[in-house]
């Protein structure tokens, strides 16, 4: 059995820029969010727009979780995926989740939520995320012997070097320099789901972009695009604060 990482986030974590950068390294067999057809078809929570569903990918956390483990006896494997898709069956599933090395990345949810509501308007308290990736982490902590690497997406566009750096060193592979610069083209991983992804596509690699300066206001004024966006940012900022105070990186 090869080795099956993991980068568990949250949606519009700019982890799919993350995921472009392993695919690129090409020693990776790349599975993107695979648990996203547990909860959205086989669970069937909702629908969502921008999803294709492809009738020939296995729906069932079990199906799901046979093809991880049958990819992963030819090569390593890297998970891209949602905690809260899963968290439920990892729980029960011991065995499997103690196959896998962990990861989690945040991101700032005054960021992130208007960013989902502008893509999906019926966008679900649950699916911000946060309080289910913070869940993750203390099951993880609590079950293997490992701290986890966590890291913040302002860390990833502040510094992708070393960050990338900090990722590689903590899940034991190589750090492969040219994996942060790519060409122009839809990897057959996202094929089910290209709107998501626009300006990872329009994208050649993972740039550095020094934070801008703004007021409180300006950061939380997303969340003035609908009236329950205020009320998912409270619930989820505590889980974001409390897995920034755990970054692997320094400030």
């Amino acid at each position: 059995m090869h080795q099956i990482l993991a980068l568990w986030c949250h949606p519009r974590s700019l982890s799919s820029a993350f995921e472009r950068a392993m695919i690129e390294r090409g020693d990776f067999h790349v599975c993107h969010e695979p648990f996203l057809y547990d909860y959205y078809v086989h669970r069937a929570k909702r629908q969502i727009p921008h999803f294709d569903i492809d009738p020939a990918h296995p729906v069932s956390y079990a199906e799901i979780k046979t093809g991880i483990l049958r990819a992963a006896e030819s090569r390593p494997v890297f998970i891209k995926d949602m905690s809260y898709y899963v968290l439920h069956e990892l729980r029960r599933d011991a065995a499997f989740d103690a196959l896998i090395s962990d990861s989690f990345l945040i991101r700032d949810p005054a960021r992130s939520i208007p960013s989902y509501y502008r893509l999906d308007a019926g966008v679900t308290s649950e699916e911000i995320g946060l309080t289910a990736l913070q869940a993750h982490y203390q099951l993880s902590v609590e079950r293997k012997s490992r701290r986890p690497f966590v890291f913040d997406a302002a860390d990833l566009t502040a510094d992708p070097v070393a960050t990338m750096r900090g990722y590689c060193q903590a899940a034991g592979i190589e750090y492969l320099p040219e994996s942060l610069h790519w060409a122009q083209r839809l990897p057959e991983e996202w094929k089910d789901v290209t709107g998501w992804h626009d300006a990872v596509l329009d994208s050649v690699g993972i740039r550095q972009s020094a934070p801008k300066a703004e007021s409180e206001a300006q950061r939380l004024a997303g969340l003035q695009l609908a009236p329950q966006l205020a009320g998912y940012y409270a619930e989820h900022q505590p889980s974001y604060a409390a897995m920034r105070a755990l970054r692997s990186l320094g400030d």
